[in-house]
């Protein structure tokens, strides 16, 4: 796998109607984990702008899919996450594959859904 989204829309997303754009702000909450299941990372709404390179390119391009209230799982080889160089802290192995849990899209465009 490159990169696999899994998603949960109970409660349902708002579709395509609802996906964020490029240069949006978002607002999720995030579990990082190695696949070995290490838990690396918790994030409680956390904002980010989509396109601006702030997180892994896996996360930016799983959440342009989601419409506001989706959840989702995001599986990811290490080239679409901290890529040969890892992360100091969080610390994440070079070249390691991620799983992005509990991935669930608050807010786009100052809309709240939570």
């Amino acid at each position: 796998y490159m990169i696999t989204i899994i998603t949960d829309t109970n409660p349902p997303g708002g579709g395509r109607d609802s996906w964020p754009e490029l240069g949006q702000t978002v607002k999720i909450n995030l579990k990082t984990r190695l696949l070995d299941g290490t838990l690396v990372e918790e994030l409680s709404e956390f904002w980010f702008t989509l396109g601006h390179k702030e997180v892994i390119p896996a996360l930016d391009a799983a959440v342009r899919l989601m419409g506001m209230g989706e959840k989702a799982v995001i599986m990811t080889d290490g080239k679409y996450a901290n890529g040969f160089r890892g992360n100091l802290y969080p610390e994440i192995p070079s070249k390691a594959d991620l799983s992005l849990e509990k991935i669930y899209c608050f807010t786009i465009k100052g809309i709240d859904v939570s």
